[in-house]
């Protein structure tokens, strides 16, 4: 469908001007490329490729068509009426591909919106630049979104979606997203979603613990205030502070709530925060440290944390990214265990785990379970849900 788009641009001489009937494919593998060129051949407008510089020439069109793998020579310098973009889902967030892609957009600068497209097609693939331009434009204009799942393809019968799914057993995202048209993470999600609940107030229990995320200045240092009652886990606050004085001094102004921190007793947090620790040490608060050294430890807790039914204020943005976007990690650890993918962004979850071993209730789990059996009822009739 996409090779039909590209012909009938071109063919129309769509836009303005000297970009009218300018079209420019991009894609980021070259499989993708290649199964474009091998339907442009069967199109009855089609006259040649010019091998050296990705251009395509049509019958009657004014402009070749421009048709590319993204990479760094390909995402500058031009101009176009039309710009196609094809399975933009695998690209990685943050990555050099990523920056290419913005780059590669400035190709539709020059004129009015009404004498340009931008046409991108993709599986849905959450945390992705396609989902990030999925939910714009489900604000601008819904109506642009065109949904199609396998059962609208000809080509694909359902015998074979059924042979898939049977194949396919322990990891039904993959079919949920190449097939079915449903936003799943690639590897799927780590945490079982039904379990988050976002809440706009909890009123009947406090926060009797809180972990700290060090980070640099750009996202400051992230902390979340938690109560845990057996496996109910709730979230109150989520605070960023910008430098480790300010920290200090809520610390000292809350002496009822046990706060660990990124790092170790000796100060020393390591890697890009390695400092942050030792300031916080110096300025003589109580504080508990944990820097990870044994990998059992962070497992332990995480294994809490996706147990856990967590309720959580809706202006934790950190957690309920980090929540909803973490993936498992396709090598496991060592012993083949499941293991979640690790990001540099997951400052909400870091930060809960520092709370969540933090002195009290899950490392003596045993000794809380009263809550979940005698006083949840009460817990839930001070939620008030978003």
């Amino acid at each position: 469908m996409l090779s039909h788009m590209c012909v009938f641009f071109a063919e129309l001489g769509f836009g303005s001007g000297s970009l009218s009937g300018k079209v420019i494919y991009r894609c980021p593998h070259n499989n993708q490329l290649k199964g474009l060129l091998q339907w442009l051949r069967q199109s009855p407008f089609y006259i040649k490729r010019r091998q050296s510089d990705y251009e395509v020439i049509l019958l009657n069109s004014p402009h070749p068509l421009d048709v590319a793998c993204l990479s760094e020579s390909t995402c500058v310098g031009m101009e176009c009426a039309v710009l196609i973009e094809d399975e933009y889902s695998t690209i990685k967030k943050g990555g050099r591909m990523e920056t290419w892609m913005k780059d590669s957009r400035a190709f539709l600068a020059k004129g009015e919106t009404w004498e340009k497209r931008h046409i991108h097609a993709s599986s849905g693939r959450k945390n992705s630049p396609f989902e990030d331009d999925y939910l714009f434009l489900l604000t601008e204009d819904p109506e642009a979104i065109i949904v199609m799942p396998w059962n609208e393809c000809s080509w694909i019968t359902e015998t074979y979606i059924d042979k898939e799914k049977r194949k396919n057993f322990m990891s039904n995202f993959w079919i949920e997203e190449q097939y079915e048209c449903l936003w799943v993470l690639a590897s799927g999600s780590f945490f079982d979603q039904t379990k988050l609940n976002i809440v706009d107030e909890i009123d009947t229990c406090v926060p009797t613990t809180a972990g700290i995320d060090f980070n640099g200045e750009v996202v400051g240092h992230v902390m979340l205030l938690v109560h845990q009652a057996g496996n109910t886990l709730f979230i109150f606050d989520e605070i960023i502070f910008q430098s480790i004085f300010e920290i200090a001094e809520w610390i000292k102004d809350h002496p009822e709530i046990q706060v660990e921190a990124e790092g170790t007793q000796e100060g020393r947090g390591g890697g890009y925060n390695a400092g942050y620790a030792s300031t916080l040490q110096e300025m003589n608060v109580n504080a508990g440290y944990e820097a990870w050294n044994d990998p059992d430890t962070k497992q332990y807790r995480v294994g809490l944390l996706q147990r856990s039914i967590v309720y959580v204020n809706a202006s934790c943005r950190w957690f309920i990214k980090n929540f909803k976007e973490a993936t498992f990690d396709p090598m496991g650890d060592k012993r083949g265990s499941p293991k979640m993918m690790k990001t540099t962004d997951q400052h909400g979850v870091d930060a809960c785990l520092h709370a969540i071993g933090n002195g009290g209730s899950l490392d003596n789990i045993g000794e809380t379970n009263w809550y979940a059996d005698q006083q949840f009822e009460q817990f839930a009739d001070g939620i008030k849900y978003r």
